[in-house]
């Protein structure tokens, strides 16, 4: 029995951890993906300035002039419209759009993210599958016990 609840511990630290590090994976496919020339070409109004860029403070807020859509973007004052090309892969409610290349580098931080989480994700997961796979009986080959 305290063998599958460790097992199962396990198990949830490697989602937990797999999770972030998913999130992480994420960004970065979007930021090469922006750099590489993918993503839908909008035209954004911003009504809600960005501060401090992405490290710290919070994104602007805009609207997305053909459809209506709300997205958010970082380097933005309030009253500009901008260019700007819409990520691959949405994270969180709001969709977020990048209107330069440097804005987009800024998400290559989440390789640091990756590495700390994915770690741990994969030390949890292995841990997981060694715990739930049982000892061998006494007395028995290494053979006789995968049979």
């Amino acid at each position: 029995m305290k063998r599958i609840i460790q097992a199962v511990l396990c198990a949830v630290g490697a989602v937990v951890f797999g999770a972030g590090a998913l999130t992480g994976v994420a960004y970065l496919f979007n930021a090469t993906a922006y750099l590489a020339g993918f993503g839908e070409k909008v035209t954004v109004r911003i009504e809600e300035s960005s501060t401090s860029g992405m490290s710290s403070g919070h994104a602007g807020i805009g609207t997305i002039i053909e459809d209506g859509r709300t997205v958010r973007l970082f380097d933005v004052t309030a009253g500009e419209t901008v260019d700007a090309r819409t990520v691959l892969i949405d994270i969180g409610k709001d969709t977020q759009a990048y209107t330069t290349p440097a804005t987009a580098a800024k998400d290559y931080i989440w390789i640091f993210g990756v590495v700390v989480l994915g770690a741990p994700a994969l030390v949890f997961g292995f841990a997981a599958y060694v715990l739930s796979r049982g000892r061998p009986k006494p007395g028995s080959t290494t053979a006789e016990s995968t049979a």
